[in-house]
C-alpha cells in the first residue's frame, strides 16, 4: 500500500456524513461485538484530548465528508461534542478503495492490539479477525497466527 498523508483541517462533527460506504459494513458488524465501552464515564476534557491523540480520518467524496478511520473517536465525538470544530485528518477525493479499506482494517485491528492490557483483548482480536479476514490480518499483523500470540505482551522498558 502506498502511504498517503492527510492534511489537517478543522471540522464540526456534524459536518461529517458518516461512515464511508466501503467501511460501513465492517464497522456495523463489529459495533455490537467490540465497541461496548461506556463513553459516559469520560469527562469532556478527556474526550477532547482523545480526539487530539486519535483523530478522525475523512475523505471528501461528492462534496460529502466520509469517515474512513478513527471510528471510535468518531463514535465518541457524536455522542458528546457535536458542534465544536476539531482537527481532522482530511484526504481529498480520489483515494483508491484498497487504501480506504486498508486504513480502516488497520484502525480496527491494530488499535486494540496496541491499547489492550489484558487477556480479554484476545477474544476481541479473534472477533475482529473473523470480520476482516485472515488475509487482511496477515498484512496488518503477521504475528497474529494464534490466540497465544495475541495474549503475549512486551514489558515496557
Amino acid at each position: 500500500m502506498t502511504i498517503k498523508f492527510p492534511s489537517i483541517r478543522k471540522f464540526r462533527i456534524s459536518d461529517l456524513t458518516g461512515f464511508h460506504p466501503l467501511v460501513r459494513p465492517i464497522v456495523t458488524s463489529l459495533a455490537s461485538k467490540t465497541f461496548v465501552s461506556r463513553f459516559e464515564v469520560l469527562s469532556d476534557h478527556t474526550v477532547r484530548s482523545l480526539l487530539q491523540l486519535h483523530p478522525i480520518h475523512v475523505v471528501e467524496d461528492n462534496n460529502k465528508l466520509f469517515v474512513i478511520a478513527g471510528f471510535r473517536s468518531y463514535q465518541l465525538s457524536i455522542s458528546r461534542i457535536d458542534d465544536e470544530k476539531f482537527p481532522i485528518c482530511f484526504y481529498r477525493e480520489g483515494l483508491d478503495e484498497s487504501f480506504i479499506l486498508d486504513l480502516a482494517n488497520v484502525d480496527i485491528l491494530a488499535s486494540p492490539l496496541i491499547h489492550s492490557l489484558g487477556t480479554k483483548s484476545a477474544a476481541q482480536i479473534e472477533q475482529i479477525k473473523s470480520e476482516i479476514g485472515q488475509g487482511n490480518t496477515d498484512l496488518i499483523a503477521p504475528g497474529l497466527k494464534s490466540t497465544r500470540a495475541i495474549s503475549r505482551f512486551e514489558k515496557l522498558s
